[in-house]
């Protein structure tokens, strides 16, 4: 399983099957959720109001509840981080989790 790890962002890449299974089960449906003008924003920060965007090909996309990159060789940028370049295909984004032993996990706070 390939994941490209952002502060707090995952974003994890789809096999091919997984990738068919989504675009299939919407079939016509699936459309781009532009969030930004400036680029599409994956996840913003609680603590900085900073937010990782998407540069270059690449999109936001909404399915099912679930968020996913659509890259076809774009950029994932972010303030306080290095640029990032997401290979082509399809990522679930998903946000990092850490272990704190009074709570379990908690959510990473970028």
């Amino acid at each position: 399983m390939e994941v490209i790890r952002h502060g707090d962002v995952i974003l994890r890449r789809l096999t091919t099957a997984d990738s068919t299974r989504i675009v299939t089960s919407v079939h016509n449906i699936v459309c781009p959720l532009k969030l930004s003008l400036d680029g599409d924003i994956v996840m913003e920060g609680e603590l900085t109001g900073h937010a990782h965007r998407l540069t270059g090909r690449a999109v936001v996309m909404e399915i099912g509840g679930r968020r996913y990159v659509a890259s076809g060789g774009g950029q994932i940028t972010h303030e306080e981080h290095h640029t990032r370049t997401i290979p082509r295909g399809l990522w679930e984004i998903r946000r990092q989790r850490e272990y704190e032993p009074r709570y379990y996990s908690r959510y990473v706070a970028d």
